[in-house]
């Protein structure tokens, strides 16, 4: 750390022209405001490198790319829509009260996205958020199983998280989510019901925030 210029002193910073102290019987001015420059020239370059050095860092939470991107998200990727979510049958789902009925979504990704699956991982110091689903109203919906996909699962080591392997789709991919009205469901009614889909994805610079979609669907309790 540099102190404070003394009468007397000749030491240098960063060069041995730049001088502190007297010069004859004034202070050598030259050499302050040298030494103020170079300063403020490490300091801006401290912040330089601290900036290029955070590259992939961030919040996914917050709409920042998250700290396994390998680049940053730019406003192209903030424009585009990685997945577009929805349903295979515009007439919702139907069924009578305690049976368990096929509700089907359509999730199209983006080219070179990739959507990953309702796999949980444990033991990585950064994993994908997992696609999960639900249904409502409670009242109407029992309770909601196991997806499974219509499409190829691949299953591929991704260095965005630590070089592990995981599982994700990509192009197009129908899901089917298996859901139990309820048995005290008024039969003979139909209700505004509504599918909410948390999800993550990536492709191959960044990975995207994670997002909760809601769709509308129409539950039909029949006999």
């Amino acid at each position: 750390m540099v102190r404070p210029a003394r009468a007397g002193d000749r030491g240098t910073i960063g060069s041995r022209y730049y001088r502190l102290g007297r010069e004859s019987d004034g202070i050598n001015f030259r050499g302050l405001v040298a030494v103020r420059t170079v300063t403020f020239l490490c300091a801006l370059l401290f912040l330089v490198g601290c900036s290029s050095g955070t590259k992939g860092s961030g919040d996914p939470v917050n709409g920042t790319n998250p700290p396994f991107g390998d680049g940053d998200l730019t406003t192209e990727d903030l424009r585009t829509r990685p997945v577009t979510w929805s349903l295979v049958d515009d007439q919702g789902i139907a069924g009578s009260p305690g049976e368990t009925v096929l509700l089907k979504l359509r999730a199209a990704m983006a080219p070179k996205v990739r959507l990953y699956t309702d796999r949980t991982y444990t033991g990585l110091e950064f994993s994908p958020v997992p696609t999960t689903v639900s249904i409502g109203p409670e009242k109407i919906i029992a309770g909601v199983g196991k997806m499974t996909a219509g499409g190829e699962t691949i299953r591929k080591v991704d260095s965005h998280f630590g070089d592990q392997e995981l599982e994700y789709w990509v192009g197009t991919v129908t899901i089917d989510v298996p859901v139990t009205i309820a048995a005290t469901a008024t039969a003979n009614n139909t209700y505004n019901g509504s599918v909410s889909i948390e999800y993550m994805s990536c492709n191959d610079k960044v990975c995207y925030p994670p997002k909760t979609v809601t769709l509308p669907v129409s539950i039909n309790v029949t006999r």
